[in-house]
């Protein structure tokens, strides 16, 4: 979960509780100072020639309910190298389907922040979609104005994420506003588009890119079977989880028992309440099992038992690792980790 200050961006808000408006902005300020909020003022004022338009964007920001609708295949499902090659400086030609966001813990509010972005021990979150371009003087740059991050950033990026937070129920998707800070080109959470509002944060993230193999073949429809089965299972945010992560071990797999009864331990991790880490083990997990039944079974490194991939790929129990853990064992596996995207030269 993503506790964070409010700042309502619909065309009601430009004339309804000027005040508690201004001091919810003001909150929020204090939490990201790289967001911008010195146009809150200029925007009130001119609210009455706005209005009719701004009341016309606001179907524009909703968050969609189907996930098929937001879904593009991966470009290395043709040509693997095709991404790694292209010269482009966004987070449209970095992030894809499959791979992991992370807001690092601050652990301000200690235990109490457990399953929130920014919390004790972090939160991770499972991009879904490409992320969508937004520039500054484009018609969504003009509506996200009152959030447009200061220092001279001239586009942002809206992405589609899966997650497990304490304040929503079952499996959560989210529509992040991210960018890139000019200098550092470092990846800033703007915050989460709900219903006409920004939730926002302000932290930074990291970018965990899944390993070209398996982002090859994760295509649009797999990627579609595995979230609806996702959703059509998944319960909410549980302490009881997150205790059992705290004191039990993420990886004590018996591999003496035989490859149909490990898959069967590691399915009965999927049931459990999950947490966030649940949500990016048990995404990977049922697309490792889908791929070894499909037709990519006879190439290579997918001609292997489920089991046998999930112990290559994602080695770990749904029902108790910590982001610390999920995060290294990605690192041994493959998974590469940005903290900040390099300009293309």
């Amino acid at each position: 979960m993503r506790e964070r200050s409010t700042m309502f961006i619909s065309s009601h808000c430009h004339t309804a509780e000027p005040a508690k408006r201004q001091t919810r902005v003001l909150l929020n300020a204090r939490i990201a100072p790289e967001i911008n909020v010195d146009m809150v003022t200029a925007e009130h004022s001119d609210a009455s020639k706005r209005e009719g338009t701004l009341a016309s964007r606001i179907m524009r920001v909703q968050v969609h309910t189907e996930v098929q609708g937001t879904m593009t295949p991966s470009p290395r499902k043709t040509s693997p190298s095709l991404q790694q090659d292209r010269r482009d400086n966004g987070l449209d030609s970095r992030i894809a389907p499959g791979d992991v966001l992370y807001v690092p813990g601050t652990g301000g509010g200690g235990v109490f922040e457990v399953g929130t972005a920014g919390g004790l021990l972090g939160h991770v979150m499972v991009a879904i979609a490409r992320p969508r371009r937004i520039p500054e003087f484009s018609e969504d740059g003009i509506w996200f104005k009152p959030v447009w991050p200061s220092g001279g950033v001239t586009e942002i990026w809206m992405v589609r994420v899966i997650e497990s937070t304490r304040n929503k129920t079952g499996l959560h998707e989210a529509n992040l506003l991210v960018y890139l800070k000019r200098r550092t080109r470092k990846i800033i959470l703007i915050g989460e588009v709900i219903d006409g509002h920004i939730d926002g944060s302000g932290q930074p993230m990291e970018l965990w890119e899944s390993p070209g193999r398996l982002r090859a073949l994760l295509s649009a429809g797999l990627l579609a079977e595995v979230v609806q089965e996702m959703k059509d299972q998944c319960t909410s945010w549980s302490w009881t989880t997150a205790a059992r992560a705290v004191l039990r071990s993420a990886s004590s797999f018996n591999k003496l028992i035989g490859d149909d009864l490990l898959l069967q331990e590691i399915r009965e991790c999927w049931a459990a309440e999950p947490i966030c880490t649940s949500v990016v083990i048990g995404f990977w997990q049922r697309c490792l099992c889908k791929l070894a039944k499909g037709d990519t079974r006879s190439t290579d490194d997918m001609a292997l038992d489920p089991a046998e991939l999930i112990l290559k790929w994602m080695p770990l129990k749904a029902d108790r690792s910590l982001p610390g853990t999920l995060l290294e064992t990605m690192r041994n596996c493959g998974w590469k980790r940005w903290t900040a995207i390099p300009a293309s030269r």
